[in-house]
């Protein structure tokens, strides 16, 4: 059997398979060279993208798988870095975020301050300050371009009786409805400021003096058909408006202010409730300038010791065995050419520019250094006279407690006088000052009663012990038979009510022996004893 041709058909065979076999293994090799080939390509770019969103700021961005090999390396060192990345940034944006916190916060403190200082707490009004801030910018403004505006201060009429009869909560309420009102009146280039206490401000910009007029009435029947209810009881206010005109010739803020406070003072003089246009040649402004050159006189003579303590008697028309001496305390200044001022040439500006109540409280330092001094067995009763304002000083009432609780003076000895008229617009404060010294056993006496319209009904309220019959009514006791109708009245009342009655201005014999017949308690008037110096009671 011939095998050749069978060799040479499976050499054939085997030939083309050979053929096959490295076609197929071309291919796969091809194959894997393009797959490998596609695979590392798809990594780098998958690392490449991922290269692109970190500088966009996405760390969450797909990386390939890690494989140990050079890529998975470059993987792995990719990682690592945006990881270190991811939290640098972290920190970074914390710390960021932090000082830009931080800045809002200055900022904003910044803001609140700024706006404290240039606000009033209660309203939110501009205050004193700022106020004084825009007038002067509103004066240069006159000054040099000629435009006119206005001032105008405001003083409310009977708001302090709020604050006595309802407490200071009424009264801060009172302040912030009238403040809403207020503004409603108010141009956009106007300025309504709170100066302080119950007084106001109102810069009226680009405003010649009939229009200030005009906005001042319009405010002024506003504030009078406003009606405050608080607890149950409504009160009505009223406002005196002084409007001073700011213009090329004006000099400084300091002459506006003072000359519309001048203006608004004498509205208040005149009745209250009304407009008054500052003019230079005004007689009465004059007299309030006056008023304020006592102001530093004022001042020195307390430092220097120029007031001296004068005294007038007060005595029992029907005295008793060992009568008290009872004695009045009044204030004299003696001058550098030697002369002796009287109270009523300065009391006005003391009270106007708010030194009352330092001139009060030297009165009873002074008093009291007296006392400590008085040795005689006879027994001493000095009245001293306070005004409204002393009602409110806290520091006073707690040295009169202090030299009381100490025995430096004895309570007995002492006796306050305050004005039927402080008594009624200082009400709570009047109470509460006689009842904390009324335990010491100090006595009060109610002054010039009978001089107001409120006498009756409040006094049935107040702790007081005398009555002094205003001496309008005494002096002309003998003439008029009104004046005589009233002296009787009121003794019989203040009879009724437990409390002694002391009449005043008792200037002759015939008005003392009728004062007699009425029954009143004690009498003081030049008649008796004309004032003098308290050391002359030692003597």
């Amino acid at each position: 059997m011939d095998f050749a041709p069978v060799f040479a058909e499976i050499t054939a065979l085997g030939d083309s398979l050979r053929n096959v076999l490295l076609m197929m293994l071309a291919a796969i090799v091809t194959v894997t060279v393009v797959l490998f080939e596609w695979l590392i390509h798809k990594r780098l770019r998958q690392l490449s993208d991922a290269a692109v969103q970190l500088t966009h700021g996405d760390y969450d961005a797909y990386l390939p798988k890690k494989n140990g090999d050079e890529i998975g390396d470059l993987v792995g060192s990719f990682m690592a870095m945006r990881n270190a990345l991811h939290a640098y940034y972290s920190q970074l944006k914390g710390e960021i975020d932090s000082h830009r916190h931080t800045a809002a916060a200055l900022k904003e403190e910044k803001e609140r301050a700024t706006y404290q200082a240039t606000h009033d707490s209660l309203t939110g009004l501009v205050n004193r300050h700022e106020f004084e801030h825009l007038l002067s910018d509103a004066l240069k403004d006159a000054q040099h371009y000629e435009d006119e505006h206005a001032l105008l201060y405001m003083d409310l009429d009977q708001f302090k009786i709020v604050n006595d009869t309802c407490g200071h909560i009424a009264g801060d309420a009172l302040l912030q409805q009238l403040k809403i009102i207020l503004q409603d009146q108010m141009r956009r280039q106007d300025t309504l400021a709170r100066l302080g206490g119950d007084e106001f401000g109102v810069l009226l910009k680009y405003c010649d003096l009939e229009n200030a007029v005009k906005v001042a009435k319009t405010l002024l029947r506003t504030i009078q058909e406003f009606h405050f209810t608080w607890d149950g009881k409504t009160f009505s206010i009223g406002v005196s408006i002084g409007v001073v005109c700011i213009e090329k010739q004006s000099r400084d803020i300091n002459y506006l202010l003072s000359a519309a406070d001048s203006a608004c003072y004498m509205a208040k003089d005149n009745g209250r409730n009304r407009v008054q246009i500052y003019q230079r040649s005004n007689k009465e402004l004059t007299k309030q300038k006056g008023e304020m050159l006592w102001v530093t006189k004022l001042v020195e003579a307390m430092d220097m010791e120029k007031f001296e303590l004068y005294s007038q008697s007060i005595i029992a028309l029907e005295p008793l065995e060992n009568e008290p001496i009872y004695q009045e305390i009044l204030l004299r200044l003696r001058e550098d050419n030697d002369n002796i001022t009287p109270p009523g040439a300065f009391i006005p500006a003391a009270e106007r520019y708010n030194l009352i109540t330092s001139l009060d409280r030297w009165v009873v330092k002074k008093t009291f250094q007296f006392l400590k001094e008085w040795t005689s067995d006879r027994e001493i009763i000095l009245s001293i006279n306070l005004s409204g304002p002393t009602l409110d000083d806290q520091r006073l009432l707690d040295y009169i407690e202090s030299c009381l609780r100490h025995n430096e003076v004895a309570g007995q000895q002492l006796c306050f006088e305050i004005t039927e008229s402080a008594a009624v617009i200082s009400l709570s404060s009047a109470k509460h000052f006689m009842e904390r010294l009324k335990s010491y056993n100090c006595s009060f006496s109610l002054d010039d009663f009978g001089s107001g319209m409120s006498s009756f009904s409040y006094l049935k309220s107040l702790p007081v012990d005398y009555l002094k019959i205003d001496g309008s009514f005494v002096r002309d006791i003998m003439s008029d038979s009104v004046d005589h109708a009233m002296v009787n009245a009121i003794n019989q009342i203040g009879h009724t009510m437990k409390l002694k009655t002391i009449a005043e201005f008792v200037e002759t014999q015939q008005i003392f022996n009728q004062l007699k017949i009425l029954g009143i308690d004690y009498a003081q008037g030049f008649y008796i004893h004309r004032p003098s110096p308290i050391t002359s009671l030692i003597k």
